[in-house]
């Protein structure tokens, strides 16, 4: 019964798509519970402001500004309401945790846990900041990451190695960083999807990215590890534009993608 925005599209894009391609509208969703801005980037906060004055936000998540944030960034944050929530993601993490009941008066619970890889002061890129949101619900969890750096996915080994046992991996990685998220000299060893502890029969899905060509590295390593029909590529080179992930009451998961 929640709905979560996660970041809100290039500043170039017609605010329209904002509402009108998603479901926000096909549901009239005019309430969004959680609005999470994964980094200070204009190509993920660039409709921010359009969000916030369109829809009644209640809680309003941020990484830490590392260097100068746009000005569609600075200029949203300005206009945040009092009635909303608003939190700064800082090193630690940040939980959200619900119990509620359905119709039959059985009892559920989900956890909403936002994360910061990396956040120390020498920090210079702000996608070595980028929030990584993990849910979890009914022993299943499904990790949200955002553009993926080397530095970025070696702070989440660091601080989170073995916290996660992935069931559901949403992803996507810096165009001119392709071998960030599989595996490098530079972690010594320790590679993110073991990190994770993606295996067979989890699934993947990997959203749009800029240079999708590049995502081979990527989508190769995904599916050695999940297999070929639990890996979703939402690119025009497998003509998948939309993914939707469901988890029953039971925990088994579905996913479905057109």
């Amino acid at each position: 019964g929640k709905n979560m925005v996660i970041d809100s599209g290039d500043e170039r894009f017609d605010t329209n798509l904002i509402v009108e391609d998603t479901l926000l509208y096909e549901e009239g969703l005019w309430c969004i519970d959680y609005f999470v801005l994964t980094n200070t980037n204009a190509a993920r906060t660039g409709q921010a402001g359009y969000i916030i004055r369109t829809f009644e936000v209640l809680n309003l998540y941020t990484p830490r500004v590392i260097g100068s944030a746009p000005s569609c960034y600075t200029d949203a944050l300005t206009i945040v309401p009092n009635t909303c929530n608003k939190v700064e993601v800082a090193e630690s993490n940040c939980d959200v945790s619900y119990q509620f009941r359905d119709s039959s008066n059985n009892t559920y619970s989900y956890t909403i846990d936002f994360m910061l890889p990396v956040a120390t002061a020498d920090c210079t890129n702000d996608y070595d900041a980028s929030i990584v949101i993990s849910i979890e619900y009914q022993g299943k969890t499904i990790l949200i990451t955002s553009d993926n750096s080397q530095v970025n996915i070696k702070g989440y080994i660091d601080n989170y190695d073995g916290q996660k046992d992935v069931d559901v991996l949403i992803c996507s990685f810096l165009y001119t960083d392709p071998y960030a998220i599989t595996n490098s000299p530079s972690f010594a060893g320790k590679d993110y999807l073991d990190c994770i502890s993606l295996e067979a029969g989890d699934y993947a899905i990997i959203t749009p990215i800029s240079a999708p060509d590049r995502s081979v590295n990527l989508d190769t390593a995904l599916v050695n590890i999940c297999g070929r029909n639990n890996v979703y590529l939402l690119t025009d080179q497998s003509n998948l534009y939309t993914a939707y992930v469901k988890i029953n009451s039971s925990g088994q998961i579905t996913v479905t993608a057109e």
